[in-house]
């Protein structure tokens, strides 16, 4: 049994204190839902390390990754604490750090849904990551990664892998069932920040039963978390 733990927290693109992160410590947030719940895995909305101001830099990302690592990566805890917005060469990532425990790897969006709203305010460019999702392992189990957009471009599926856990960060993003890549008994984990539309964007957890992505009750819930029990 895994328990899975996905956190109810608007956010977006927002500039300045339009932004719904503005004023809130993400860090604080997550560390909190780690001491409190005891999750296996603990997942946050795309955005949700962007509070409308300038992006982080470079050093300021690692030094984020590190910090949760740290103090909330212990004993194999695999996080990923939505998406974090940091600049580099040339300009802004929309990234999804990958934190096992205290081992850190990171994807980067591969498409835009939203990030370029944030790199023409600031004068920048989007770059964009090269890989169709991520695959990766997890206490032996097979995991996928997307980020919001790559998923209605059915970017993962064209790996033509299955997933025991196919992960997607979003802000404002449904889950398409022929593009997900949770095998027969797997799980598909949607941790969402737009709330705007309820019936498409609030979080989703759904299992793989009999090619049926059927939707999953929370053992445990409050506006701002939701606790699932996978039977893996």
């Amino acid at each position: 049994m895994i328990r899975a733990l996905m956190l109810k927290h608007e956010t977006g693109t927002q500039h300045g204190d339009r932004n719904p992160m503005h004023g809130k410590n993400p860090l604080e947030i997550i560390l909190k839902a780690a001491e409190d719940y005891n999750p296996d895995i603990l997942l946050a909305p795309e955005f949700f390390l962007y509070n409308g101001g300038k992006p982080y830099s470079r050093k300021e990302k690692k030094e984020i990754e590190k910090e949760i690592a740290g103090k909330a990566g212990k004993e194999g805890r695999l996080i990923i604490p939505g998406t974090i917005i940091w600049e580099g060469f040339l300009g802004i990532y929309n990234t999804a750090p990958i934190i096992n425990g205290t081992n850190i790897s990171e994807y980067h969006k591969a498409t835009d849904g939203g990030t370029s709203q944030i790199a023409i305010r600031d004068r920048l460019r989007v770059k964009f990551g090269k890989e169709s999702g991520r695959l990766f392992k997890w206490r032996n189990l097979d995991f996928g990664i997307e980020i919001c957009s790559d998923h209605a471009e059915g970017n993962i599926r064209k790996l033509r892998r299955k997933a025991d856990i196919h992960i997607i960060v979003g802000c404002g993003m449904k889950v398409h069932d022929n593009k997900a890549i949770a095998r027969e008994r797997g799980y598909l984990l949607l941790c969402d920040g737009s709330y705007h539309e309820r019936e498409l964007t609030s979080n989703k957890a759904m299992k793989n039963n009999k090619g049926k992505l059927l939707p999953i009750k929370p053992i445990a819930h409050t506006p701002t978390e939701e606790l699932y029990n996978l039977e893996i």
